[in-house]
């Protein structure tokens, strides 16, 4: 037994290293696009500058510059919360050659430590089986492509799936106001993680909201400090009318005209707007409907999400209080998955790492499955390492199994005779 963990703690090590230095030489030789403009995005919060509608114009810092956006564009690319901008404002001090080293190292420990983390948590009763699931996981993600995606363009999804992660770790340890404490901070990176959060209203306590109203009191006096930081606030959900208003909700609209170029070299770096050219695909679901011409109404998402909340209660109705407080976040991540995949925007495979988190609670705390349900595991992690390359669908295809291999789980869970809402240690 001790010859065989030692095994595959090596595989983990190797596998993980491997990785680690396939997105070292990436990170070196590209220009981090999409880490540009949170980086942008920070730097102009701390400026008191508009986040949203203020983009770089000759005379301006370079600091501000984000070779991306064509010349003359009315918006900036930045579509996160202020509060987002100033979790990244850290990396943002820094000079952005360093700064996307520093965030590559940060990608690997926010992704390593939810996965260990949680599955420490959910897997103590089974050493062996902790082992397996965090080595599955952990080396699933690190070596599929959604994953170079994700660190070559400097991407943020590992931000809320570490939050997720420590959220279901405070409900299993039945930290009250901590979990509190995180849902606010889910939704302060996006107010459409309230989805997520929304089954734990059925478990929620005076703690549960005190953390939640004491950190949200707290990021609005540190807002109120800031030189237009509630400002920003306002023009968050502005700028996000004006995206969801566009034809095409991925290009910024462009004022006529300008005839300036960016400088050749920003911040000491040349090439900023280069990228690997690796595949990747918009998995969002009108988009591929609006490929076969087929065009839905903006409303669909919002439509979807009433339709599949109440029809959750009408079927589930006072079973639901039978779920553990943490089957009810994985409920509630699931809605928030089929609501974003509806949603108008686009939906690129390297979001799918906010399953890291679940996958490993789902594997843990729900016991040995039927064999069709391994099968179908099997299938979905094929599809997400792009064993079958089925482009610009097979990370979609692996969304659907997966949110199917859940509901199963939480059915069966919804059946089960009455047990607390939260189980103690």
């Amino acid at each position: 037994m001790e010859k065989r963990g030692l095994v595959l703690r090596w595989t983990i090590v190797i596998g993980v290293v491997a990785c680690f230095m396939v997105d070292l030489h990436l990170t070196r030789h590209y220009g981090g696009i999409d880490l540009r403009d949170k980086v942008v995005g920070s730097c102009s919060l701390m400026e008191g500058r508009s986040l949203y509608y203020n983009p770089w114009r000759p005379g301006d810092p370079e600091r501000l510059a984000d070779p991306m956006l064509p010349p003359g564009t009315a918006m900036t690319r930045y579509t996160g919360t202020p509060f987002q901008a100033l979790l990244m404002a850290p990396v943002a001090a820094l000079p952005f050659g360093e700064g996307r080293m520093a965030w590559l190292v940060i990608q690997y420990a926010l992704l390593i430590g939810s996965v260990l983390f949680t599955a420490r948590a959910f897997g103590r009763d089974d050493p062996a089986r902790q082992a397996v699931v965090a080595a599955v996981v952990l080396l699933l993600f690190v070596a599929c492509q959604s994953w170079r995606l994700h660190v070559e363009r400097g991407q943020v999804y590992v931000l809320p799936m570490a939050v997720l992660a420590l959220l279901f770790v405070a409900l299993k340890a039945r930290r009250e106001v901590a979990t509190g404490v995180l849902i606010a901070v889910l939704v302060l990176i996006k107010p459409t993680n309230a989805i997520i959060a929304a089954p734990l209203l059925l478990a929620a306590t005076w703690r549960t909201w005190a953390g939640a109203a004491g950190f949200t009191a707290l990021m609005a006096g540190t807002f109120a400090l800031l030189g237009g930081g509630l400002r920003a606030w306002a023009e968050y959900f502005a700028a996000m009318r004006t995206w969801n208003s566009l034809p095409d909700p991925s290009e910024p609209p462009v004022v006529e005209g300008a005839n300036y170029t960016y400088p050749s070299v920003i911040e000491g770096m040349a090439g900023l707007d280069a990228h690997h050219a690796m595949e990747f695909e918009n998995g969002s679901i009108p988009a591929i409907l609006h490929v076969l011409g087929l065009d839905i109404p903006a409303w669909t998402p919002w439509a979807l999400l009433v339709a599949l909340l109440l029809g959750i209660v009408l079927v589930a109705g006072r079973r639901l209080r039978r779920l553990p407080a943490w089957d009810l976040l994985l409920l509630g991540f699931c809605c928030w998955v089929l609501f974003m995949l509806f949603l108008r925007v686009p939906s690129f495979d390297y979001q799918v790492v906010v399953w890291a988190a679940p996958l490993v609670v789902l594997l843990l705390s729900h016991g040995k499955q039927p064999l069709a349900w391994n099968v179908l595991a099997l299938a979905a992690a094929a599809l997400l390492l792009g064993a079958l390359s089925l482009l610009p669908v097979n990370v979609l295809l692996a969304e659907a199994i997966m949110l199917g291999l859940v509901g199963q789980v939480l059915w069966k869970g919804l059946r089960a005779p009455s047990r607390p809402l939260v189980q103690a240690e």
